[in-house]
């Protein structure tokens, strides 16, 4: 089977919530007979990184970095994209070069399945005009809509939260009608699907969860701390407004009860507004190659976001090492997770601060949690079990086999 992956961004080292989905889905493509063309569209990566990972598992891999237009030359292509019924939210993304690029792949590679990574990127769907055996997938990490209007409802400046509210106004009009145009949409939980499908109930939708590398990700020995860990780039709204919470509102009373509590966070990008709120409380990391040190260190993860969509890798990725979990019921949102079985769940500060208090007095408590989140994670995210219902779903939509799985 030949596959056509365009992503945003390049899915190499898998350090973000995206990379990791990106990169684990096409691992298992291409571990059950796919033979993967990756495009990437790297408008935010400052640098190339090492590509050879890439190439192990792809036929071809390309890297498209946008050019510089000039004032002139940018008014001619959003122009040009306006006129072609593109929506105003795509432009910045669309670009006749990375357009022509892809479509030479999908002919050159005699493609069956065309796959694109968000529905920003949704546009370049029309490379495959005339190309009657492509299959078009379009992946939805989250649904944007969702995100901005939860973003317009956070406290903050009018202008932001306003900028906010029409942007989830927009993406509502246009995002289900842009995916109608493709044959297959893949959402990160069932709840997304639902929502996707109450917005057109005409689209065929599956649910293709995030995958782990269970094998890779074992739980760790737990010590007696009083740290805790978020995880997640902090140039993303959600994450940054979610440590900010933390901080403000959680952190106050958690050192009442508990001495000397320390949250650590890793990823890059911190706004100015958090870095000057670091010191005895807060550790920014930066960016961290290998967490699981650091989660070996810390008593518990905390999950404080309020806004966001799709679901949280962070959560996955600590229920695998065996890592108990306080979330917001919005950052636990599309897992199936219980409160109290697998994680704790807390929807005010007061309750974040009980629980984590709870965690750090409660071994036995900790010990079950971790137990029942790890096997929720084997059953129902593992990569291999992921890539295989996504790789079904390729040959259901193309009807080309590749034997490479077991059928009932």
């Amino acid at each position: 089977m030949n596959v056509v992956h365009l992503t945003w961004g390049i899915p190499w080292p898998p350090t973000s919530g995206a990379r990791i989905r990106d990169e684990a889905l096409i691992r298992r493509v291409a571990a059950l007979g796919g033979r993967v063309a990756l495009v990437c569209f790297a408008k935010d990566e400052k640098e190339i990184p090492d590509l050879d990972p890439l190439r192990s598992i792809c036929e071809s891999v390309d890297v498209f970095r946008p050019p510089k237009d000039s004032v002139p030359a940018t008014i001619a292509r959003v122009a040009g994209s306006l006129r072609a019924g593109r929506p105003l939210a795509m432009q910045e993304f669309y670009f006749p070069e990375l357009a022509a690029l892809v479509r030479r792949r999908l002919i050159e590679t005699n493609a069956q399945i065309f796959q694109i990574e968000h529905s920003l990127m949704s546009a370049y769907v029309e490379c495959k005009s005339g190309l009657s055996d492509v299959r078009t997938v379009l992946s939805l990490h989250n649904l944007g809509w969702v995100q901005y209007r939860r973003l317009a409802e956070l406290p903050g400046s009018l202008p932001k939260r306003g900028v906010a509210r029409l942007k989830a106004v927009a993406m509502s009009g246009w995002e289900a009608k842009w995916a109608a145009r493709f044959d297959l949409c893949l959402t990160v939980s069932e709840t997304d699907r639902r929502l996707l499908l109450e917005k057109n109930p005409h689209l065929r939708v599956a649910d293709i969860p995030n995958p782990l590398d269970t094998v890779a990700l074992r739980p760790l020995p737990r010590k007696q701390s009083a740290r805790f860990l978020f995880t997640g780039v902090l140039s993303y709204a959600p994450n940054a407004d979610g440590v900010l919470y933390f901080c403000r509102h959680v952190s106050p009373a958690l050192r009442r009860r508990v001495p000397g509590a320390r949250l650590m966070v890793a990823g890059t990008g911190a706004p100015p507004e958090l870095r000057r709120m670091a010191g005895d409380s807060l550790e920014l990391l930066g960016e961290v190659p290998d967490l699981r040190p650091v989660y070996a260190e810390c008593r518990a993860a905390v999950v404080p976001l309020r806004a966001g969509g799709g679901t949280r890798l962070k959560i996955l990725e600590a229920f695998a090492l065996g890592c108990p979990v306080v979330s917001t019921p919005v950052g636990c949102e599309g897992i199936p997770a219980v409160h109290g079985r697998h994680l704790l769940v807390a929807g005010s500060p007061g309750e974040f601060a009980r629980s984590l208090e709870e965690l750090v007095n409660d071994d036995a408590l900790c010990a079950r949690l971790a137990a029942n989140a790890r096997d929720l994670v084997q059953r129902e995210f593992s990569a291999d079990l992921v890539g295989a219902r996504l790789f079904r779903e390729y040959e259901k939509l193309s009807g080309v086999y590749a034997g490479s799985l077991d059928r009932e």
